[in-house]
C-alpha cells in the first residue's frame, strides 16, 4: 500500500499545476489540524475536568453555604422567638407596671384632692378661730381698758380720800393733844383742890358717881401717893375710831 501511494502522489504531482496543494500537503494539513484538534480536545477535557472539580467544589461550597444558611435561619428563627418571648414578657411587665402606676397615680390624686379639701377646711376653720380670737382679744382689751380706767379713778378717789383722812387725822391728833393738855392741866388743879376737900365729901362724891354711872371717859392719874381717881368728861371732837387709837399712840 505504501508503494502504491507514492505512485498516486507522483501521478498527482504530474497532473497538478504549480501553485496548487497536492494530496500530501492536504493530508499533512489534515494531520496537523487533527493534532491541533486533539490538543484542543485535551485542553478542553482538562478544562472540563478542572471545571468539573470547580463545579464540585462550588456545589460542595454551595451545600455548605446552604447548610450554614439553614443553620443561620434556624438560629435566626430561634433568636426571633426568644426575642419575641422577651418582648412579650417585657410588654406584659410594662403593662402591669403601667397599670400599677396608674392605680397609684389615681390613689395619689384622690389623696391629694382629699388633703386639699381638708387643707381648705382647716384654713377656713383657722380663719374663723382667728376671727373669734381677735374678737375675744378686742373684748378683753376693752374690758382691761375699762378696768384700768376704773382703777385709775379709784386710785384718784382713794388718794383724795386718803388726803382727806390724813387731814382729818392730823386735825384730830391736834385736837387730842390740845384736850390732853387741858386734861392734864385740870388734873393738876383738881389734885391741888383735893388737898383742901375733906375725906367724907370725897367718899360721898365717889358713891354718887358710882350710882349714877354717867357715860364719861375715865382717866386715872396718880398724883402723889394717895391721889384718888378723877372723872373727866369726854370731848365732843374725840372719835371712837382707829384714828383715835393712832392719835393716842402718837401721844
Amino acid at each position: 500500500m505504501s508503494s502504491k501511494t507514492p505512485s498516486k502522489n507522483q501521478k498527482g504531482n504530474k497532473n497538478s499545476k504549480p501553485g496548487e496543494k497536492t494530496d500530501a500537503d492536504l493530508i499533512q494539513e489534515q494531520k496537523e489540524e487533527i493534532k491541533k484538534l486533539k490538543l484542543r480536545i485535551e485542553t478542553l477535557e482538562r478544562y472540563m475536568v478542572l471545571r468539573s472539580e470547580q463545579t464540585q467544589k462550588a456545589r460542595a461550597s454551595e451545600m455548605e453555604m446552604k447548610s450554614k444558611l439553614s443553620q443561620l435561619d434556624e438560629d435566626f428563627e430561634k433568636e426571633k422567638m426568644e426575642r419575641f418571648h422577651i418582648a412579650s414578657d417585657m410588654i406584659r411587665q410594662y403593662k402591669a407596671l403601667q397599670k400599677t402606676l396608674i392605680e397609684k397615680l389615681n390613689t395619689s390624686e384622690q389623696k391629694n384632692t382629699s388633703l386639699a379639701d381638708q387643707l381648705h377646711l382647716a384654713k377656713v376653720a383657722l380663719h374663723e378661730v382667728k376671727k373669734e380670737k381677735d374678737q375675744i382679744i378686742e373684748l378683753k382689751q376693752r374690758e382691761i381698758e375699762e378696768q384700768k380706767q376704773k382703777m385709775q379713778s379709784m386710785v384718784v378717789e382713794f388718794s383724795n380720800m386718803l388726803k382727806e383722812t390724813l387731814a382729818k387725822m392730823g386735825n384730830t391728833i391736834q385736837q387730842e393733844r390740845d384736850l390732853q393738855d387741858d386734861a392734864a392741866y385740870n388734873l393738876v388743879n383738881n389734885s391741888r383742890l383735893m388737898d383742901f376737900i375733906p375725906p367724907e365729901m370725897i367718899n360721898s362724891l365717889k358713891m354718887g358717881a358710882t350710882n349714877s354711872n354717867p357715860p364719861t371717859l375715865q382717866q386715872n392719874t396718880v398724883v402723889g401717893n394717895n391721889a384718888p381717881s378723877v372723872t373727866i368728861p369726854p370731848s365732843n371732837n374725840t372719835l371712837s375710831t382707829p384714828q383715835s387709837k393712832m392719835s393716842r399712840r402718837f401721844d
